[in-house]
């Protein structure tokens, strides 16, 4: 398995990621869209970095059919899940590896730039390469978003020790790869380390309040279950046991913490 990159090899894992990636898109998306809508609009050209399945990019085309884009990715598989993902006839949409950043900046010329919950995978020199290169490749004007997750600020209740146990065990899967899950709550300091001027820094709580549980419950559940954190069968039953049982209380609490940050 490459560095920084999850194992989609197997068709469970890769099944359970293309799952998350789409309700991900969905829920949050109009959570995020009031904070970036004076830069979005029809004529936009809109870039996304680590565009995985395309499934945020198919949320922006469906609110601005208009506008032009075009999605990054180092993994192949999710790419090709993209391309299925808008078809053949999409007009004004086209995906790229990410070896060819720099010169795919250059060449589509954006206006708004996308970076969703990549930074996380990544180790502190290599985020710091990545924004570089985005700053050094864009134009003046072009107004870049990062966007990530903050895992300090998850708050689950009733209190959990296996799902407890099952998220120190994510950030500690994550943090082998080369990442920080907690990243989001820096996002700022990242980004003016790498030159960028900062106008706007805003946290969102995710919770059963401005989505609604079930879908909450749906996206947490992926992330944690489907084979992708535990390959012994008892513990991940467990794990999936536990969850199924916040799923069906209606008193359980479930919050998740993004920061947003808006630069050029």
């Amino acid at each position: 398995m490459e560095k920084h990159s999850y194992d989609l090899d197997v068709q469970e894992r890769l099944n359970v990621e293309l799952l998350r990636l789409r309700l991900q898109a969905k829920i949050l998306f109009p959570l995020e869209e009031d904070f970036f809508l004076e830069d979005l609009n029809e004529n936009a050209r809109v870039l996304d970095l680590g565009c995985g399945n395309g499934a945020y990019l198919r949320e922006v085309k469906n609110k601005f059919p208009s506008s032009c884009l075009r999605g990054f990715d180092r993994n192949q598989t999710l790419l090709d899940a993209a391309k299925n993902h808008f078809g053949i006839d999409c007009v004004n949409v086209d995906l790229l590896n990410s070896n060819l950043l720099e010169v795919g900046i250059r060449s589509f010329n954006p206006s708004v730039i996308f970076i969703r919950f990549v930074l996380q995978h990544l180790e502190n020199q290599q985020i710091n390469k990545v924004l570089t290169t985005v700053r050094a490749a864009k134009a003046l004007t072009c107004i870049v978003y990062l966007i990530d997750t903050d895992d300090r600020r998850i708050k689950i209740s009733p209190s959990s020790s296996i799902i407890a146990y099952a998220l120190a065990a994510k950030n500690k899967q994550q943090a082998c790869l080369g990442g920080d899950r907690a990243i989001g709550g820096r996002l700022q300091a990242v980004a003016e380390n790498a030159g960028f001027d900062v106008f706007n820094n805003k946290p969102i709580t995710i919770s059963a309040v401005n989505i609604g549980r079930a879908n909450w419950l749906e996206v947490f559940s992926p992330i944690m279950a489907g084979g992708i954190l535990y390959d012994d069968a008892e513990r991940q039953k467990l794990l999936n046991n536990e969850i199924e049982s916040l799923r069906t209380n209606n008193e359980a609490v479930l919050e998740w913490g993004i920061n947003l940050v808006r630069c050029r």
